[in-house]
């Protein structure tokens, strides 16, 4: 993601769930944490590419 991307707002009109495990949880918050991201930006970018 570029110093662009990150500064645009951002108005969601759909927020997706999934059911994870509790080690899922935190694998998925560490490789987020890892990138610089935030999880929600983190799973954009790993389910959109």
């Amino acid at each position: 993601m570029d110093a662009e991307t990150k500064t645009m707002t951002r108005k969601h009109g759909r927020h997706l769930r999934a059911p994870v495990l509790p080690d899922e949880e935190a694998a998925i918050k560490r490789n987020a944490a890892a990138a610089g991201l935030s999880v929600a930006a983190y799973l954009r970018n790993v389910g959109v590419g």
